[in-house]
């Protein structure tokens, strides 16, 4: 960690762009790199949260909540309000996230890194992009969680990792892209499958019309998004081959693979 005057010295030493806001609060958006940068006040790796639904109704910073207005209700913290909105770009306009860690006391920051945004029960999390532990999400999950662009239609090769067993490594953007295709629905049956409490959204699984091993290719026009009933039934079904005839004639991106 390196030591800085203030806040927005070190923001503008990694490139942020924008209000730094108020110095206490530790979340900001950079709208000319389409960017939101978080901190996290702790040295621990295992501590992510950003922003706690309870902090909702603090009184500043502190722990103690604020009393009650005349009318019952609590005034909402200005400072939660305002990391939000922050959030909110990330989630539904495809901004990238980097946090960095710092330790408000001794004014000192850790370099940035580009982060995955979790919303769980009690807030919203960030978690470095590369992390591979369980304890946060499982790899599906990251496909729902990183920003979505749409990947080159150009068929990459499919590589292959061997573990106790063999799997494809694919490509997590074209999971990201397929499961925003069907906003939240089974492309086959029209469900909405259960909310996953990691990730806070449906639970999809992609699959390939033509599949990996019969030579099918890794892109958005052989994958489709399915319930995990549908999807089970589409590989060991009696029904399996005109369940994917019927995913070619409803679903005009994909095209037939020889």
């Amino acid at each position: 960690m390196k030591k800085y005057r203030t806040r927005k010295a070190f923001l503008e030493s990694i490139g942020f762009i924008g209000d730094s806001g108020n110095s206490t609060w530790s979340v900001c958006v950079d709208h000319v790199n389409k960017c939101v940068f978080a901190g996290i006040d702790s040295r621990n790796d295992n501590q992510s949260l950003i922003i706690g639904k309870a902090w909702k109704y603090r009184k500043g910073t502190s722990e103690k909540p604020v009393e009650k207005k005349k009318d019952g209700t609590y005034p909402i913290n200005g400072n939660y309000t305002k990391a939000k909105q922050c959030i909110d770009y990330v989630e539904n306009d495809n901004y990238k996230i980097r946090a960095y860690r710092f330790i408000k006391s001794e004014a000192k920051y850790s370099e940035p890194f580009e982060a995955v945004l979790i919303k769980k029960h009690d807030g919203w999390h960030v978690v470095n992009i590369n992390c591979t532990s369980s304890d946060f999400f499982e790899w599906e999950d990251k496909a729902d969680l990183i920003n979505v662009y749409e990947p080159k239609k150009n068929n990459l090769p499919v590589k292959k990792i061997t573990e106790v067993i063999e799997r494809y490594e694919r490509d997590l953007h074209v999971v990201a892209f397929v499961k925003k295709c069907a906003q939240g629905k089974c492309e086959l049956c029209g469900c909405t499958p259960f909310i996953k409490y990691s990730t806070g959204k449906a639970y999809l699984e992609v699959h390939h019309v033509k599949n990996l091993a019969d030579g099918g290719s890794d892109t958005i026009t052989n994958t489709v998004a399915l319930c995990p009933n549908c999807h089970k039934e589409i590989h060991f079904g009696i029904n399996a081959s005109s369940l994917n005839e019927e995913l070619y004639a409803k679903i005009s991106r994909l095209v037939r693979e020889e």
